[in-house]
Parts: structure tokens; C-alpha cells; sequence
């Protein structure tokens, strides 16, 4: 199975709903909260070729 990554952010129903969504299918995933986290902001926007939105989840 391929590394998973999202993205996420405080109180985000469309983080809470990827995540349920990925736990259902038996996927597992390394979260990084983007507001607790030093720079991780800055790097899933470079990684995200400058979109903002979150949840963003990387395979």
C-alpha cells in the first residue's frame, strides 16, 4: 500500500470526514496537524503547488 499523508487543520469537518473515510477503507495515514506543527503549513502549500484548502492528503 502506497504512503498516505493528509493535511489538517482544528476543527474541519472536511478533515474529520477524510479521516473516517480513510479508516473505513482500512488505509493508514500519517496526520499532520498544519497548527501545531513548525513549517508544516508552508510545506503542504509547496506541496499543494499553492493551494490553501485543507484537508490535502498526498499519495
Amino acid at each position: 500500500m502506497k504512503k498516505i499523508t493528509m493535511y489538517t487543520g482544528p476543527l474541519c469537518n472536511y478533515c474529520e470526514a477524510a479521516k473516517r473515510l480513510l479508516a473505513r477503507n482500512n488505509a493508514p495515514y500519517n496526520e499532520i496537524d498544519i497548527s501545531k506543527v513548525d513549517g508544516a503549513m508552508d510545506e503542504m502549500i509547496k506541496k499543494a503547488n499553492g493551494k490553501r484548502t485543507i484537508p490535502q492528503i498526498f499519495f
